[in-house]
């Protein structure tokens, strides 16, 4: 079994944990969400829409993002994006950490 990733003291101690369905420190504000999140290996994020527009950049391990049915690997300082509204989907092999950016409308 993998454990979680050592994050960042500094994320920690300035950002709130994540209440959501994947294990996360959140910045909140009017215009955008900010996610450090990790994923242990073999997660499975089921497919979703979201009202935001996304992007985010894998820093550790490898993410297997499907938008609109179509697969793609990113891999660490691969950036990714999925507009407000498109069904998506993620899945890891390997522990994978990203920042990931929801900016509302």
């Amino acid at each position: 079994m993998t454990t979680a990733p050592n994050i960042h003291p500094l994320i920690q101690a300035n950002l709130d944990k994540f209440k959501g369905r994947f294990e996360a420190w959140e910045y909140d504000s009017e215009k955008m969400q900010l996610f450090c999140a990790y994923y242990p290996e073999n997660t499975q994020i089921e497919p979703h829409t979201h009202e935001t527009n996304n992007c985010g950049v894998i820093i550790q391990g490898e993410m297997f993002l499907t938008v609109d049915g179509v697969e793609k690997s990113y891999k660490v300082g691969d950036w990714y994006e999925v507009k407000a509204g498109v069904v998506h989907s993620a899945r890891t092999e390997v522990l994978t950490t990203e920042i990931e950016f929801w900016f509302k409308k």
